[in-house]
This record gives structure tokens, C-alpha cells and sequence, in this order.
């Protein structure tokens, strides 16, 4: 028989807003600095897949905490037919931090998978400016190297 230790929630992304939210497929990711960093999906409860638009972020000195809730990242893109982004998953790579994440449209068969470099957007350590990520990640899926 498989068994698990107690249950012990880490952190809440309700902290701050007027309603319960949840998170779900999330990532943890440890810093150069120590700094633990959480990515994943929110969205007020009850839960609604179809309308998770972007991507929650929290940092903490350790897994158990305690976190701090930092600004949302990668907002689904309504001009690329977005309509919600899930499932982050980071790694790193000869120093650099990147996410591979999911978003689609309102049709299964608008789902993608993206690639990002954390490095030169949230650099897992201090968020840029959205709009300087959004701006590398379009000029960039030209080539096909999603790079933010």
C-alpha cells in the first residue's frame, strides 16, 4: 500500500484578494540566491480551467514557507487567440531558468506549448515589465525560439 505523510498547504493565493483562490498545476523552482519561487495556475474558486489567464508567482526563503505573493506572469495574449494559460514548468539550464507552459483558445485545437526564458523576464528573481517579455516573446516565434 502507497501512503502519505500529513497534508500541509504551503501557500494561499486568496491572500490579498476579496474571494478564495485557488492554485493548481504549479512548479517550485529554487534561485541562485536561495530564493524558492512558485508558479501556477489561479483563478477565483470555484475552479474554472477555461478561464485561468494567467499565471500566479510566489517566492519564499523555504518550501514551507513563509510565501509572498508577487505579481501575476504571462497573461494569456487575446490577439494570439488565447483565452487561458496552465500548467508551468521550469528549468534550468546552463545558468538560465526557463518555463515551458500551456495555452489555448476556446478550441481544443488552439492548444500550444510555450517556451520562455525566466532569465530575461521574471529572472526568478526581479519581474520586468510584461510588455518588454511579450514584445522578445513575438519577435522571437518567428524563428521558432520562444525566447522572452
Amino acid at each position: 500500500m502507497v501512503s502519505a505523510g500529513q497534508f500541509h498547504k504551503i501557500y494561499d493565493p486568496s491572500v490579498g484578494e476579496a474571494e478564495p483562490w485557488y492554485i493548481n498545476d504549479h512548479c517550485f523552482v529554487r534561485a541562485d540566491d536561495g530564493l524558492w519561487h512558485l508558479f501556477g495556475i489561479t483563478h477565483p474558486e470555484p475552479a474554472n480551467p477555461l478561464d485561468e489567464k494567467f499565471l500566479a508567482h510566489a517566492t519564499a526563503p523555504d518550501p514551507m514557507g513563509p510565501w509572498s505573493k508577487q505579481p501575476a506572469v504571462l497573461p494569456a495574449e487575446a490577439s494570439w487567440g488565447e483565452t487561458h494559460v496552465w500548467a508551468p514548468h521550469v528549468i534550468r539550464h546552463e545558468g538560465e531558468y526557463y518555463m515551458f507552459y500551456c495555452a489555448g483558445g476556446a478550441s481544443n485545437r488552439e492548444y500550444r506549448i510555450h517556451f520562455g526564458d525566466l532569465s530575461r523576464s521574471v529572472r526568478v528573481a526581479a519581474p520586468r515589465r510584461k510588455s518588454d517579455a511579450r514584445r522578445r516573446l513575438r519577435r522571437s516565434r518567428s524563428d521558432g525560439a520562444a525566447r522572452l
